[in-house]
């Protein structure tokens, strides 16, 4: 049997050695304590659901002498994998894992995080492995310190389902994209206004900039403008935004704190800034997830210059 110790240096998962069989199925049961769902379920595909914790895998999670009102208030997300190798079965959950709270936080602004968790095989004894979310390691960043808790309705579930699928397509799973969803998730998980700031900004750098030397600042806020602007008369606001949120970042960067920081020429505060860079990028990105095609700079710039 593979050493179940090498989990937490593949996935970063925080768990006990457990007693694990090879090509029995794995259920994978995770809290996302700020998700409240319309519906209930939603069913996804890969074997992937979201719903209310019931009783049973509350207590595999919690203990047995979870209070009954945590249970009944709370949602989660299962996964079932199932392959003789369980590198493979732990890396293709954390993958499915990953998706569900990108895909909530690029349908609208906000959105939870998953928290803790257990993994078990049915009718295989000492199997339960609990483990918590909020220690994942910073690459995936699945975790939220979040403000308010998260809706999903009924009418937004099938605009939902498309975003999930959609994040496995290689024009949103790798290269730049892949960088800028880390970082754009990487920011929901900060406690900090500055740390969140400069990971939109790194992701928004990665999409739109990731080869220039020069001139940054008016190509990410020239073509991010092009490239998520619904009108033309949106166009000016988003351009004179990016470009003083791009001044306010070269602040930050050097230690100024964003609460005491107004940009040049824009009428907002430090706190405004960062909320429309966030979704100003949210916005960039769901266009990234929903395209059928990788995102290009010359394509962008040649767009531009034809004034499409």
């Amino acid at each position: 049997m593979r050493d179940p110790r090498r989990r937490a240096e593949v996935t970063g998962f925080s768990a006990e050695p457990v007693q694990w069989k090879p090509g029995e199925e794995t259920v994978f049961v995770v809290t996302m304590p700020d998700l409240v769902l319309e519906s209930r379920s939603v069913r996804l595909g890969d074997n992937v659901l979201l719903h209310r914790l019931n009783m049973r895998d509350g207590r595999r999670i919690f203990g047995p002498v979870s209070p009954l009102k945590m249970l009944r208030d709370s949602f989660a997300v299962t996964v079932r994998e199932q392959d003789r190798s369980w590198g493979e079965v732990v890396g293709r959950a954390h993958d499915k894992l990953g998706r569900v709270p990108t895909a909530l936080r690029l349908l609208k602004p906000g959105g939870p995080g998953l928290a803790e968790g257990a993994a078990y095989q049915a009718g295989v004894r000492e199997s339960l492995s609990q483990f918590n979310l909020s220690d994942m390691n910073e690459p995936l960043s699945l975790t939220l310190f979040s403000r308010s808790r998260h809706s999903l309705r009924r009418p937004e579930v099938s605009k939902f389902k498309k975003l999930y699928d959609g994040l496995s397509r290689p024009n949103a799973s790798k290269g730049r994209a892949r960088v800028a969803i880390s970082r754009f998730n990487s920011a929901h998980g900060r406690s900090a206004d500055e740390d969140r700031f400069i990971d939109t900004w790194i992701a928004l750098e990665a999409l739109f900039s990731p080869t220039d030397k020069q001139e940054v600042r008016y190509r990410v806020a020239l073509r991010a403008t092009h490239f998520i602007a619904k009108w033309a008369e949106e166009r000016e606001e988003i351009y004179r935004t990016l470009l003083s949120s791009y001044d306010l970042r070269s602040q930050v960067v050097h230690g100024s704190k964003l609460t005491i920081r107004r940009p040049k020429n824009l009428n907002l505060s430090g706190q405004e800034t960062l909320s429309r860079t966030q979704d100003y990028l949210r916005r960039a990105l769901l266009k990234v997830v929903q395209a059928q095609e990788p995102l290009e700079e010359l394509a962008l710039d040649m767009a531009i210059a034809r004034g499409n």
